[in-house]
């Protein structure tokens, strides 16, 4: 549902809004139901995300209850980007460059081809590897790597940016969004960028 969906307008006037306010936009429940690729998550990658985030113990097996799973939180991921999830929230903060994989599934025809392309802000170089995927089966999965090039200054405090990433052919598009900020960890702690922190919460962002 979050890689097929239709952007939303403003009503008054037409105009593209932005993912503060749709996070991935409509659901088009047709596509959703023959996607071409998904981005699978296994309940045990949910487990570890959770337990990243260093949930208290009661609390994670509270949404975990039902996955029937022996939670011991001694499994964690590095970095809470590494999540199979299909968007892309990225926090330069001090650094110029970020890396992320992903991995995709084909539940599409076989032998079945994808290239990607890119939109990007202008301060943020964004590369995609490979540039090309071909799947030969159905079920078959392939990873790609994207890195993220700030090209402003690592100093300066700029606001958010957003973008996509879509691996289409003739018949399927397969869209992440991605949403990028150069803010400081002090500067995300103002009160006044809180509602931003937390629209790419739930917008379909993870704030990193």
């Amino acid at each position: 549902m979050l890689i097929t969906p239709t952007p939303l307008r403003d009503l008054a006037k037409g105009a593209s809004s932005n993912p503060w306010a749709y996070g991935s936009g409509h659901v088009d429940p047709k596509k959703a139901l023959s996607p071409g690729l998904i981005y699978d998550i296994s309940k045990e990658d949910y487990s570890k995300f959770f337990c990243s985030l260093h949930y208290p113990h009661d609390i994670i097996e509270m949404f975990t209850s039902h996955l029937k799973l022996n939670i011991s939180c001694s499994n964690k991921f590095s970095d809470l980007g590494d999540l199979n999830y299909p968007s892309f929230s990225v926090l330069f903060k001090n650094k110029t460059s970020i890396q992320y994989s992903r991995e995709l599934t084909n539940v599409g025809p076989v032998n079945s081809m994808y290239e990607v392309t890119v939109t990007a802000p202008s301060t943020v170089q964004v590369t995609v590897k490979p540039a090309k995927m071909v799947f030969k089966k159905v079920g078959e999965k392939q990873r790609y790597t994207v890195t993220f090039n700030n090209k402003k200054n690592k100093e300066a405090a700029v606001g958010a940016a957003f973008g996509w990433i879509v691996c289409s052919n003739a018949q399927y598009k397969t869209l992440s969004q991605t949403g990028f900020s150069s803010w400081s960890r002090e500067a995300i702690n103002r009160p006044e960028n809180r509602r931003v922190c937390m629209g790419l919460n739930l917008n379909g962002f993870r704030f990193i």
